[in-house]
């Protein structure tokens, strides 16, 4: 027995074996050697269990990731049996090294993605792009929470998944808003689409958004010249040419609108115009009728 023991310490499980064998054929279900086996062949198929595993270590990130969390636990278990062993401490070194390398992976992979994500058009790919390196980085820092470098890019990629989740809010809010078609509301939805032109202005649905609040408001101008207010119509369209609507450009819509507003302009400065010199024509009548009256009163005669 004190031969196996001190075989066990110097790594020779299976010399250790041999005496602990031999124990018990000296003395037959002796308890001691009995647990002596129990513990060495446990230790040998655990080790070789997790030689193999390491050895055959494959699979999609997650999947290895998984596997060493399992060798780890195995390998503390064992090394509770046999702290001091060699081994045991060389394979829960090449165990750190494979999730190190995996952590690594982890980062690179997760910063790639938030590169696609930025050239991204879509608000909804964005953020579907986000989400997927954020559970990278939440993985990575799961395998080192010292690493102060993912913790701090997994903090600024949740802050963008979250700005880009009130973007997709605010787009579906403003279409809502769109559809009720209320002065209060269409301005309400304009300064809701404003403050998003400089990050989405090409995505498809903020355009969709932004081109269907520009009709209601073309229509409210075209209401206001039926109604004879130019200056409403011409509030309105004062608007257009404000954010959100640059992004879509000058319409032709807005040119008609505009024409037909300095048309009735130019038409009512001709009325007006027109309305001076028929009552300067009418006070110059009235005051050739009545000259002889004021001519009296302003120029008398001697008599």
């Amino acid at each position: 027995l004190n031969e196996g023991d001190r075989l066990m310490a110097t790594d020779q499980w299976a010399e250790a074996r041999r005496k602990y064998e031999g124990a018990l054929r000296v003395v037959p279900n002796d308890p001691v050697a009995e647990e002596r086996m129990d513990m060495v062949r446990r230790v040998q198929q655990d080790t070789d269990q997790v030689s193999v595993q390491l050895n055959m270590l494959s699979g999609s990130l997650d999947d290895q990731v998984d596997a060493l969390r399992t060798i780890r636990q195995t390998l503390a278990q064992i090394r509770q049996l046999l702290p001091n062993s060699q081994r045991l401490a060389q394979l829960r070194t090449d165990t750190d090294n494979r999730l190190g390398g995996i952590k690594s992976q982890l980062q690179d992979q997760a910063r790639a993605i938030l590169g696609r994500a930025e050239n991204a058009i879509s608000v909804d790919e964005r953020l579907a792009l986000t989400n997927e390196a954020l559970k990278m980085m939440e993985l990575a820092v799961e395998l080192d929470p010292s690493d102060a470098s993912i913790s701090e890019m997994m903090m600024e990629a949740r802050s963008s998944a979250s700005d880009m989740t009130r973007a997709r809010q605010s787009m579906e809010r403003a279409a809502a808003l769109t559809a009720q078609n209320f002065d209060a509301e269409l301005s309400q939805a304009r300064s809701l689409l404003a403050p998003l032109v400089g990050t989405y202005a090409q995505d498809e649905r903020y355009r969709v958004v932004v081109s269907d609040l520009l009709s209601r408001y073309i229509e409210r101008a075209d209401i206001a010249l039926d109604e004879g207010d130019a200056d409403e119509a011409q509030s309105w369209i004062e608007a257009m040419r404000e954010d959100p609507f640059r992004i879509l450009g000058r319409r032709s819509e807005l040119y008609q609108l505009e024409s037909e507003i300095r048309r009735r302009r130019t038409q009512s400065r001709l009325i007006s115009l027109l309305v001076a010199l028929m009552i300067v024509i009418g006070l110059g009548a009235v005051a050739l009728g009545t000259r002889p009256t004021w001519e009296a009163a302003f120029f008398p005669t001697e008599t």
